[in-house]
Order: C-alpha cells, then structure tokens, then sequence
C-alpha cells in the first residue's frame, strides 16, 4: 500500500531529521532540499537564486506588497514547479515529504498521513545554539524568524494558518521521546495504517 507522509515541523524540533530517519527505516523515498533543486533544474535557473527565493521572500517588503493582490509571478512560479515535482514523485510510491505545503497539497489523497513536529521554545533554541554555534539570543531570534518565514510561505501558498494543527492529523512534541522514539512511534502509526 503506497503511503505519502508529509512532515510540517518547527524550525528547531527536528523534523527534517526525524524525517530523513524514518524514510531510511520504512524504505520510502525522501524529498526535502530535492525539491528545491527539481525545480532550479526546471526554471533552467541556478539554485543558489532560487534557494535564496525561497528562505527570504516570503519575510520580505516585496512579499508584503503583493499579500494583497496575490500576484508575485517568480514565487508563484516556483511554487507551482515544487508542487508537481512532488505530485510527480507521489506517483510513483511510498514517500516523506518535508515541508513545501506538503499536507494541504495532498489532504484529500487517501494514501496521505500529515504529521507536525513541535518542541517547547527552549528546546528548539539549545538545538540551534548547538547546531550553529549560536549564542541563546541568536538562536532564539533565528528560530523565530525561521518559523514566521515558514508561517508566511505557507499562508501565501495555502491561505491557512500554518501552525493551526486541525490541518494535520499528528501532532508530537519530538521533546518527549526524542528523535529516534518520534521516529518509533511514526512507524508504528504507519504500519498500522498500511496493515488497514
């Protein structure tokens, strides 16, 4: 039974490792940074703009002009390229998929399970002091601005709140069991549903 599970997560709480873990331990194909790249490779357009595209502009003065009419043809474009790339993929078998709007593309696919991975403030924050040889204002400042971009991106592409969790249908807190047990406990959820 082919599975798509799509993983939104707070910058800080491990998500992009949890879900590299569990696509290695399922045998499902994983696609996070791959999707950025497919779409440079589509547009004919270095990586480096496009990346830069997509972490900055969505927090930026010339996203803020165009919330109210909607129209930003480069972003809307890069957008629409990530979103068949991945709808392509899908296709094709079991996968996670790490952020890219990935439950509100695929909430009606019954072979869809979404999952949010949250962890307290002060987790995500020693995670980035650790992580970037931050100190603990840097690191605060860099996880909330990460999650407000985050949050801004995913409003444009979706019009939804990204952190209302009524669009997912698991929500773990990664502080609890750590990587490797929000990793256990994915899987058994998923087996679970595979044995349907």
């Amino acid at each position: 039974m082919k599975q798509i599970i799509t993983i939104g997560r707070q910058f800080g709480s491990g998500g992009r490792e949890i879900g590299a873990k569990l696509a290695k331990k399922l045998g499902y194909n994983f696609y996070d940074k791959d999707i950025l790249r497919a779409a440079a490779r589509k547009l004919n357009m270095p990586e480096a703009i496009l990346t830069h595209a997509d972490e900055s502009s969505y927090n930026s003065l010339l996203y803020s002009l165009v919330m109210s009419t909607k129209i930003a043809p480069f972003e809307e474009t890069l957008a629409k390229e990530e979103s068949n790339f991945l709808l392509r993929q899908a296709e094709k078998g079991s996968c996670v998929i790490i952020g890219r709007c990935g439950n509100y593309l695929f909430k009606d696919d019954p072979a869809h399970l979404s999952f949010y991975i949250t962890a307290p403030m002060e987790v995500r924050v020693k995670r980035i002091m650790e992580r970037y040889n931050l100190d603990s204002a840097s690191a605060e400042k860099m996880v909330t601005s990460t999650d407000r971009k985050r949050s801004n991106y995913y409003y444009y592409r979706t019009n939804q709140k990204w952190s209302d969790i009524s669009q997912y249908q698991f929500v773990l807190d990664s502080s609890v069991f750590g990587s490797d047990g929000t990793v256990e406990l994915m899987e058994q959820m998923i087996r679970m549903r595979e044995k349907g």
